[in-house]
């Protein structure tokens, strides 16, 4: 099987290489590789060429070269547009699987899924496939829905995320547990599944996420995103516009598209497990790995280390242990620019009853007095491999900086307050500020007064 790759680059989508998949009973797994078309390959600059890994490569580990790529399975990219969670659900009913194939299904998902999924990369042949589906959707008089409808949940609005959202690969095509689909305002001001606007007619893209049941744990996890959005604004992290509660659902803001003067300019936007260049879900490692791929590829990789480095204080600090590597994203430009994203995915995880415990952790942890393993990073231990090699960062300066953040850590739980999240919410998850803070607070006597570069 050959699937051809499309980047979204200056307002219009290219053909940028073909994936070859020998052997698509093997799902992901299977060996394959991937050349990007010639043609897309001299519309570079000579000293692009074999360095390019923005928004116009498909990877940050598949730089834009004539060279064929072999890869042991599926290149990384293909994973972060294929379906997991709730949307492999929806999407395996609506082709009549009953998922005992496992990993078989993948390509079938892939060609479902990977027409209009987020950042700037899709697969031609599903982009093709769904504009029959989304021909045969519009005859069929599908509607646009108001902010009422989609908050109210009503009728109309479940049967579009369950039946029609599965036919079209913008509105099914999200990774995750939770129940979710992509939408957009159209410029009538009614909401659609995403593909079916067109973009000089695009106001807003969002991602409608709900509860997929209605346990109390689910319920308060959703109801606390929101505002645990802004306590990670407040404590100086890189967000993106608020969150609205509204009915039973979350809207979400979608950063990777802007609208502007009647088109959309779509950012790249890749897991960092992909940037890492690993085919895989549920990787675990450590956080050292992932630093060493913003280290090499951030734009910035000094405020990106710092930042990346402070999310984990909050994860830690508020309760989130969903911390595996396609809850981070790098976000890129057409015109050489890669930075973390805005912080996504970002909720009171502890309060699940699944028992989800954190998949990236840091190599250097604490000791206890014996030797024995503790469960709190070793903060000194961290900035120093944090700040190695990165230029205009040092240890002193980010042991400063996570110092400097120790007195409104131990305020997060009255902002939590203020915020209106619930009591039992913040005993349960944000019961570790204080002792983190403490942890924090101790950095001051191994910098002194060492200035901020």
């Amino acid at each position: 099987m050959i699937l051809t790759l499309q980047t979204f680059v200056d307002g219009k989508w290219l053909d940028a290489g073909d994936v070859e998949i020998p052997d698509a009973r093997l799902g992901h797994n299977g060996r394959s590789t991937f050349s990007y078309a010639p043609g897309y390959v001299a519309t570079l600059d000579d000293s692009e060429i074999g360095a390019c890994i923005d928004a116009r490569a498909i990877g940050a580990t598949i730089p834009v070269k004539y060279e064929l790529e072999k890869f042991a399975g599926w290149p990384p990219p293909l994973l972060d547009l294929l379906p997991q969670g709730h949307a492999r659900s929806v999407v395996r009913k609506a082709l009549g699987k009953d998922g005992t194939d496992g990993d078989a299904d993948d390509l079938d998902l892939l060609l479902r899924a990977g027409g209009s999924p987020i950042g700037n990369i899709r697969v031609k042949q599903a982009a093709e496939e769904e504009a029959g589906r989304i021909t045969e959707a519009a005859g069929l008089g599908r509607h646009g829905f108001t902010e009422e409808q989609i908050a109210r949940h009503d009728d109309g609005f479940l049967e579009m995320a369950t039946d029609f959202g599965a036919a079209v690969s913008g509105s099914s095509g999200v990774q995750g547990a939770w129940p979710k689909v992509l939408m957009t305002r159209n410029s009538d001001g009614l909401w659609y599944p995403d593909p079916l606007v067109p973009d000089d007619q695009a106001t807003l893209h969002v991602i409608v996420k709900w509860a997929g049941n209605s346990r109390d744990e689910s319920l308060r996890i959703l109801d606390a995103e929101a505002p645990y959005l802004e306590l990670a604004r407040l404590f100086g992290l890189r967000v993106g516009r608020s969150l609205e509660r509204t009915g039973n659902v979350l809207v979400i803001p979608r950063f990777d598209r802007v609208v502007g003067n009647g088109e959309v300019i779509r950012f790249g936007q890749e897991s960092i497990v992909s940037a890492t260049g690993i085919a895989a879900f549920g990787h675990m490692t450590t956080h050292e790995v992932y630093l060493d791929t913003i280290k090499r590829i951030s734009s910035d990789p000094a405020t990106d280390v710092r930042e990346y480095v402070l999310r984990d204080v909050l994860n830690l600090a508020l309760g989130n242990p969903d911390n595996h590597g396609r809850n981070t994203a790098l976000l890129k430009t057409c015109d050489g620019r890669i930075c973390l994203s805005p912080l996504f995915d970002f909720t009171p995880m502890r309060l699940s009853p699944d028992g989800i415990t954190r998949s990236t952790k840091w190599g250097c942890m604490r000791r206890d007095g014996g030797g024995t393993l503790d469960i709190r990073p070793d903060w000194e231990r961290v900035c120093e491999v944090a700040a190695d090699g990165v230029p205009g960062l040092s240890a002193e300066s980010l042991m400063d900086n996570l110092h400097s953040k120790a007195g409104l850590l131990r305020t997060l739980p009255d902002e939590a307050r203020r915020l209106k999240i619930p009591e039992d919410v913040i005993e349960l998850a944000m019961g570790r500020c204080g002792e983190i803070a403490a942890d924090l607070e101790a950095l001051d006597r191994k910098t002194g007064d060492a200035p901020e570069p």
